[in-house]
């Protein structure tokens, strides 16, 4: 008997079925709430009563996907990528891959063997250009003023500038000025 540690999909799944088993739960009740069949409840059910939860647990827990690249092809690529390829980003790299390698990965693939040989690190956030700053204690003490330069008129009179102010502390608009440009 092997010991799991389940997630809490399997813990929900396994009261389910156990509540199914002891007559708490109708079949069809527990095939609405686990969104499957109750044939599938009838043959859960049947697992957990002769193999207890190791039943209803799913046969490939614990083992490597067939689907997984396989270790020499990883290694290949974190050989490539430190080597041959050195300097060039994720997506240029998959695609020479293909090109010239003959190797087909899609870049997430590419990029998660990368991360877990540690020959690619995650890119880290360039800190953000504006800062917050805490507002003035007092009005009056500092207003921030911006001007806009439209064609306000479309063309059907003079070119007119808005000039909007706004007290930092506050947040309130002093003043409003329209400013006629020759």
């Amino acid at each position: 008997m092997e010991r799991w540690q389940l997630s809490t999909k399997e813990l929900a799944r396994y009261s389910i079925i156990e509540n199914a088993v002891k007559g708490y739960l109708k079949a069809h009740q527990a095939a609405e709430e686990l969104h499957l069949s109750t044939r599938q409840i009838f043959r859960l059910k049947k697992a957990l009563r002769e193999e207890g939860i190791d039943g209803i647990i799913h046969g490939n827990k614990g083992k490597p996907s067939p689907r997984r690249t396989s270790e020499k092809l990883r290694s290949g690529i974190d050989s490539l990528y430190t080597g041959k390829y050195d300097g060039f980003n994720i997506s240029h790299f998959t695609e020479m891959l293909e090109e010239r390698e003959g190797i087909v990965l899609s870049r997430e693939t590419v990029r998660g063997i990368l991360l877990e040989r540690g020959s690619y690190e995650k890119r880290k956030r360039q800190p953000k250009h504006r800062s917050w700053r805490e507002p003035m204690p007092k009005e009056g003490m500092m207003l921030q003023y911006d001007t806009s330069d439209h064609d306000w008129l479309e063309g059907r009179g003079p070119k007119i500038k808005l000039i909007g102010g706004i007290d930092d502390a506050t947040k309130d608009v002093p003043s409003r000025s329209v400013c006629l440009a020759r």
